[in-house]
């Protein structure tokens, strides 16, 4: 094992100094909010902080752990000019402002209602490089793209071991922390098997609220021999579509008084569908293509569908008919 490649030499050889540099800090900084997590049972940091965020879930402490420990790194980093978190209102600036070559998103602790329970969570990430011209502050439009436009994104998710995932652009790669506390290569990186195993995960105890055809096609999953397997930690379910296909799907409140889904654009759906379709699968709201979807705001919220290039298919053509 000692003779995998760690995550900087990896990184050292693979892509720009900058980029290196940051995807360094993320790693690190992330490393440690799974520290945090990992003795947030022995801590005063664990059980729900009162508050909410600009979407209407209940903050976790940890959120707000994960959340402080991530835009302290990133503020102070050289290589940042602005950053935006799903526990925050409004655009953040760093020190770099002006100069920072790079604009990060990211969900500082994806799944926190599994934390009380002992069960995987994660934190995600996209990096954009700036558009605002150096010499100004960054602005909206740095962060305000579809997923097109990024230049890595990743996750870290915290379970029986601590992975670290992201891509560049070329392949997703699988770093696994060691006993020493180095990332080192897991071998071979993330390939969606198409078709791969007869998997589909949704939170179907919201099956009322689905369009009478969504229903009618995840009926059909369950009478053609489907096993249904759902976390409730999107990065983790969808480390699981990626290692062995399948379908995921989140999709939309048909209920709610504007149709529209549950799970972030920008934080979420839009890093993970990077990662998905770089590893081969396909990522989409249901409609359209995730990285072609352009935010409109920071917190905007989307329903997905997520899977191997066939089961996506068959979901389309079904709910189309």
């Amino acid at each position: 094992m000692r003779t995998r490649p760690t995550l900087s030499e990896h990184l050292e050889a693979s892509t720009s100094p900058a980029l290196a540099g940051l995807i360094g800090l993320l790693a690190r900084t992330l490393l440690g909010v799974g520290e945090v997590v990992r003795t947030g049972p022995l801590a005063v940091a664990r059980g729900r902080s009162g508050e909410t965020n600009p979407t209407g879930d209940v903050i976790h402490r940890l959120d707000l752990v994960a959340h402080a420990d991530v835009s302290r790194a990133l503020r102070e980093s050289q290589l940042v000019g602005c950053f935006a978190s799903e526990e925050e209102e409004g655009l953040l600036h760093g020190a770099s402002t002006t100069t920072g070559p790079y604009c990060v998103v990211f969900d500082p602790l994806d799944g926190s209602n599994n934390l009380d329970s002992n069960g995987p969570v994660a934190s995600i990430f996209g990096v954009f490089e700036r558009v605002t011209p150096a010499g100004t502050p960054c602005s909206m439009a740095d962060v305000l793209r579809p997923g097109t436009d990024l230049v890595a994104a990743g996750y870290a998710v915290f379970s029986a071991s601590t992975q670290f995932v992201f891509s560049t652009g070329d392949g997703v790669e699988v770093f696994t922390l060691d006993d020493m506390g180095e990332l080192r290569s897991s071998g071979a990186g993330l390939e969606v098997p198409d078709p791969g195993r007869r998997i589909f995960s949704v939170n179907d105890g919201r099956a009322h609220t689905w369009a009478p055809r969504v229903r009618g096609y995840v009926d059909t999953l369950r009478e053609g021999g489907y096993t249904a397997r759902y976390v409730g930690t999107m990065a983790a379910d969808v480390h699981r579509l990626m290692r062995h296909g399948g379908i995921y799907m989140h999709p939309a409140n048909e209920m709610a008084r504007a149709r529209r889904g549950k799970l972030r654009l920008l934080f979420e759906a839009i890093p993970l569908g990077y990662l998905l379709e770089l590893a081969g699968g396909v990522a989409t709201d249901g409609e359209s293509p995730i990285l072609q979807v352009r935010p409109g705001t920071l917190h905007q919220q989307v329903p997905v569908v997520f899977g191997s290039t066939g089961e996506v298919a068959r979901f389309m053509d079904f709910t189309r008919s």
